[in-house]
């Protein structure tokens, strides 16, 4: 096998949030170099001794328990944190109510259980109930 050079992903400019040609990753416990990204594919060369160049979906490589981005040094990178972009957060106590008040009323339209109630201790609202009534019915009954 000849030597092979690996992109360093602790360098200033390059993290682990991509994957692209000349990375060092770990996949199915040996080393790979990245070598092309071509559609939903990733060409890995084998790196470690008596290993095999492989073809395999970007999804299957990533997804794997043991795949990392490797450092020069051989240790694995920090995956990068995804902040949570959830738009609820970004709401006031106003708005927010206002989205609770409306969830209620979705789940009651698709359960019949009013909000609160537990499993067996309620009554169904006249125009609520899934047996008798469709769906489109039970939005019109909300809205």
């Amino acid at each position: 096998m000849s030597a092979v050079l690996s992109l360093p992903v602790d360098a200033p400019d390059e993290s682990a949030g991509a994957l692209r040609p000349g990375m060092t990753v770990r996949w199915k416990a040996s080393r790979y170099l990245v070598g092309a990204l071509q559609g939903a594919n990733v060409h890995l060369a084998a790196m470690d001794e008596g290993g095999q160049d492989a073809l395999v979906l970007v999804c299957i490589l990533v997804s794997a328990p043991d795949f990392a981005v490797l450092k020069t040094d051989g240790t694995p990178q920090e995956p990068e944190t995804v902040p949570d972009l959830s738009v609820l957060d970004r709401l006031d106590e106003e708005q927010l109510e206002h989205v609770r008040c409306w969830e209620r009323h979705v789940r009651e339209v698709l359960t019949g259980r009013p909000a609160g109630a537990r499993d067996g201790a309620f009554t169904t609202r006249h125009g609520y109930d899934p047996a008798t009534t469709t769906r489109t019915a039970r939005y019109d009954s909300a809205a």
